[in-house]
């Protein structure tokens, strides 16, 4: 403070640039927020504890697979409509008989015709399966060996609460849940940040395992509990799941926060200036200036970030940029 001034020397009135090649856009990083959809589609049938868990959440079921066991025997799934309500053995006729006689077909075990009627031969091709599947080999299916379901394959994932290995389980007891086609992917966003996802802007989805999925924003819907907060729903360009065949990598349980870019000014490559070397005249035209002070002009295509991309000049030409700007 008690220094005497400096003595600054007089600045220039400008520095130079090359005209180069670039890239000119701009984007803003929000976190986006996947959640599946779930639906209870059966109950467990089986009693006794669960002795092992044989699928995470959100794996893709088939007919046959092993879900889980109770006191070391299997529980698979099957398609059907009818819920399992007792044992099925030889003797037993009905429609519970035919969705087991179409299990044992689609999964190659029996051949005979499917007409709700449990017969010697049958049994043969059930104690055929059970001995493929892990069951006692006694040709009789009770009631908590199979969870039948309205549609496989399907997504579907456990009661964690209640179907966990070591847990006491009674029939009746604990969910087996379908999951959607395919999460739903939001943007939470400040009332004031909407402007920049307008419905078709694009925005890059960073996938679990690194790659980028392409999305576009679609709708707009307020947030129940907050009235700053705007939910901005993602879909894929051509407006399928935006995880498209790789939704797998989507946790199941709970929503998955992911990184996302909105691209508020695509990218584009060209020449590329200082948005500070461009004058704009009286009438709308825009001009650089080179070194020797020739007045140039030029064709604006976009500005982002202090950078503009333009037409008219010659890579590699220097260009004025003053040094300091305002009063």
């Amino acid at each position: 403070m008690f220094a005497p001034p400096q003595q600054v020397l007089e600045a220039d009135a400008f520095s130079t640039v090359a005209v180069v090649p670039g890239e000119v856009g701009s984007s803003i990083a929000l976190n986006s927020i996947a959640t599946w959809t779930t639906s209870p589609i059966a109950l467990n049938g089986a009693s006794g504890t669960v002795t092992s868990v044989d699928i995470a959440p959100g794996t893709a079921v088939e007919k046959g697979q092993r879900l889980y066991s109770v006191n070391l025997r299997p529980v698979v799934a099957g398609q059907g409509a009818i819920p399992a309500y007792g044992p099925i053995a030889h003797g037993v006729a009905g429609p519970q008989v035919t969705q087991l006689q179409q299990l044992m077909t689609d999964l190659g075990f029996w051949r005979g015709a499917v007409n709700a009627r449990y017969t010697a031969p049958f049994a043969t091709a059930v104690r055929n399966w059970q001995r493929a599947s892990g069951f006692p080999v006694d040709g009789v299916v009770q009631a908590g060996d199979i969870v039948w379901v309205p549609q496989l394959p399907a997504r579907m994932s456990l009661d964690g609460e209640t179907i966990a290995t070591g847990r006491l389980v009674a029939a009746g007891e604990g969910d087996i849940v379908a999951l959607g086609a395919a999460p739903s992917f939001t943007i939470p966003m400040q009332q004031a940040q909407t402007r920049f996802a307008p419905t078709g802007t694009r925005v890059l989805v960073r996938a679990p395992d690194g790659a980028q999925w392409e999305a576009v924003a679609a709708s707009q819907t307020p947030d129940p509990l907050n009235s700053e907060t705007i939910h901005v729903e993602l879909t894929a360009p051509d407006g399928g799941p935006v995880c498209a065949d790789a939704c797998d990598q989507v946790g199941a349980e709970g929503q998955s926060t992911l990184m996302s870019e909105i691209i508020t000014v695509p990218v584009e490559a060209g020449l590329v200036v200082p948005t500070s070397a461009i004058t704009t005249a009286a009438d709308g035209a825009a001009f650089v200036t080179d070194a020797g002070g020739e007045r140039l002009e030029v064709t604006v295509v976009q500005s982002a970030r202090g950078m503009s991309l333009v037409e008219g000049v010659d890579e590699g030409l220097q260009v004025r940029i003053p040094v300091a700007q305002g009063g």
